[in-house]
């Protein structure tokens, strides 16, 4: 993931440390990620990916097959978010 976070952060035209300072760490934190010695939580992930306007899975797991169709896994349910995207459950 290291490798995706820093080309999308040039492909978005930040610096590292302008992108530390958008995400609210250190520019040592953020070098961290980008080298590989840590990984995001998934919530800076997220932040990331919207940050970098890069596609999440991209980011995640390097898949831009674009394959997954949330439409076709949302059709027909019903879903309640309760605080944040992690907290979407089904109404059944």
């Amino acid at each position: 993931m290291n490798r995706r976070i820093k080309e999308a952060r040039e492909f978005a035209g930040f610096t590292q440390v302008s992108a530390a300072l958008r995400l609210g760490m250190a520019r040592q934190t953020y070098l961290d990620m980008e080298t590989g010695k840590t990984e995001p939580r998934c919530s800076m992930a997220i932040q990331i990916s919207i940050l970098f306007k890069c596609d999440l899975l991209y980011l995640i797991t390097g898949d831009n097959s674009n394959e997954i169709n949330l439409n076709k896994i949302l059709k027909n349910k019903r879903f309640v978010i309760t605080g944040s995207i992690m907290g979407m459950s089904e109404i059944r």
